[in-house]
């Protein structure tokens, strides 16, 4: 341990490695004994206040020990992350939905329930093929009081957007607006809209909008869930409302496109931990993604939904087995 920090952040990590082993309230003394400390208990009982005042640990009784918030399983997993060397991504060459169009259901199915089975967790797979299509043409046309028809063509499709307008813009003025707004397209460079923004704010942001909207969308892609019946042996889950979320994300296939689309923002590594989730209700559930990526669009992801107690050192061993190995038999198919 090179400095007071350092000491410091090895006590909070043998802390939240304790609680997590044994579920219970952890002391001074019970770190000092078990780990060995070259520090008084007195110290280390210094050291949990000042994470307690942090928001990393809270004490539930006066007598009793500390544990940990999600704040400090965050700082816990972070460090099991960086410990063992986990890649913040895979790079492959193939797209994944031909791949599994090859290997079929059954053999992500048969992946995934070994994983579930080895994690003692809920196990997922996602692909997601991005419509970013290019734009080959847009049209904007007045089409009644304060309301403009916004039209973009691509190679497959036409798609058509009626928005408001706070002013009047006439059929000239909007024609030089498209011109501008394809060489905007085409650089994504502001300064081609600039000067309509000034003047058309709020038509020009909608545009934009929609551009940004469009370029996120997934308009292809499946998620696979398995091992809902691990967490069914977890009280703390069983007692939220966590299962029933996590239930509809297979029943609700709407959810699950939510889902793939949300995954698919994230081109790193992503632990969420209960209210992280923007739309999932999850209280005791971590989601634990690790995204594949081509040419650095994301492609899919696997990883886990576990509960916030459990052997982490382990679950990220698995996941880099595995992911690794998802790889190479991707990269054959």
């Amino acid at each position: 341990m090179k400095n007071i920090q350092d000491k410091k952040e090895v006590i909070l990590f043998l802390l939240i490695k304790e609680y997590l082993e044994t579920g219970l309230p952890v002391g001074s003394k019970t770190l000092v004994e078990k780990y060995m400390l070259d520090l008084s208990p007195a110290t280390v009982r210094n050291y949990m206040s000042e994470y307690e005042d942090d928001g990393y640990l809270i004490h539930i009784h006066t007598s009793s020990g500390r544990i940990p918030t999600e704040k400090g399983i965050k700082f816990y997993i972070e460090k099991v992350i960086e410990k063992m060397d986990i890649m913040p991504n895979l790079k492959i060459e193939k797209d994944i939905q031909k791949s599994f169009t090859t290997l079929g259901d059954d053999f992500i199915d048969d992946f995934l329930n070994k994983l579930s089975n080895l994690t003692s967790s809920i196990s997922f797979f996602f692909y997601s093929i991005p419509t970013n299509d290019k734009i080959n043409n847009i049209h904007l046309m007045n089409c009644s009081q304060n309301k403009i028809l916004f039209i973009i063509t691509s190679d497959d499709r036409i798609e058509e957007f009626v928005i408001k307008t706070q002013e009047v813009i006439s059929d000239e003025e909007l024609q030089k607006i498209k011109i501008d707004l394809l060489k905007y397209i085409e650089t994504d460079e502001d300064g081609y809209i600039k000067k309509y923004l000034k003047t058309y704010p709020k038509f020009i942001n909608e545009i934009k909008k929609i551009l940004t909207d469009r370029t996120k969308r997934r308009e292809l892609g499946d998620i696979y869930i398995k091992g809902i019946k691990n967490i069914l042996s977890y009280e703390d889950i069983k007692k939220s409302k966590d299962l029933e979320t996590l239930i509809s994300l297979i029943e609700d296939k709407e959810k699950a496109m939510s889902l793939v689309n949300f995954l698919s923002e994230f081109k790193d590594l992503l632990i969420l931990i209960g209210n992280e989730f923007p739309k999932l209700s999850l209280e005791r559930t971590i989601l634990i993604d690790l995204p594949y990526l081509k040419e650095d669009n994301v492609e899919g992801g696997l990883g886990f939904f576990t509960p916030n107690r459990i052997n982490f050192e382990y679950l990220f061993k698995i996941l880099k087995q595995h992911a690794l190995e998802m790889k190479e038999i991707l990269e054959k198919f």
